[in-house]
């Protein structure tokens, strides 16, 4: 019989034969192990992100039962039915509710440090509330970087925009913010213009972050 075909020693009980399977059996028990335990892993971690988003979902239905706040739940009822991260949408709430603030301060530290990326708007902004919204764009820009893949997949458009309600949220929020400092109406197209200058920024550092852990897969 040519080298390389099957013989006898392969279905046989000879000693080559055993200790073959026996490695076999070794490593596919291992391997069963392996996934076994990623797969309770991955429960874990599911079921841990589920009770977190649970927590987060009940401190915006809090923030959407405040007086003034109620107009908003339709708006973020769209988002959380596309499966948009909540952290997301508490980080835009946070610039005017203050459990939000705190979750996303606490949230903060566990990120990794990036460079802080100043708002460009000239003149739409004081000095010191723009300090503020450059600290609150920053804060919604690491909470996306924290999940990245995810949020492109829920808050993209067909024609790779960000997601429109998403951009609303963000400027009617700052809307309210100013209106509070500065104790008069505020227009909103030009928040809403800003808005989506903001997310077309941060949803192409997603996608260089999506990209580059591709790569480093590939």
């Amino acid at each position: 019989m040519p080298e390389g075909g099957n013989n006898i020693e392969s279905f046989s009980g000879a000693p080559q034969g055993s200790e073959k399977t026996q490695e076999s059996q070794e490593k596919f028990s291992e391997r069963y192990r392996q996934n076994q335990a990623a797969i309770k892993k991955g429960k874990k971690d599911e079921k841990k992100k589920h009770d977190q988003d649970e927590s987060l979902a009940a401190i915006i239905v809090q923030f959407l039962h405040q007086t003034g706040h109620t107009a908003l739940f339709l708006l973020i009822s769209r988002l959380v039915a596309r499966n948009i991260p909540s952290d997301l949408i508490l980080a835009i709430i946070s610039l005017i509710y203050h459990p939000a603030a705190k979750v996303i301060q606490d949230k903060m530290l566990a990120l990794p440090a990036v460079k802080e990326n100043p708002t460009e708007e000239k003149g739409l902004f004081s000095p010191e509330v723009k300090r503020q919204i450059d600290s609150w764009t920053n804060s919604i820009a690491a909470i996306a970087r924290a999940e990245a893949r995810r949020i492109l997949q829920t808050a993209y458009e067909p024609d790779s925009a960000p997601n429109a309600g998403l951009i609303q949220l963000f400027a009617l929020v700052l809307r309210e913010f100013l209106e509070k400092e500065k104790a008069e109406s505020i227009e909103i197209t030009p928040l809403h213009h800003f808005g989506e200058a903001f997310f077309s920024k941060v949803f192409r550092d997603l996608e260089d972050i999506v990209g580059k852990e591709y790569l480093l897969k590939s």
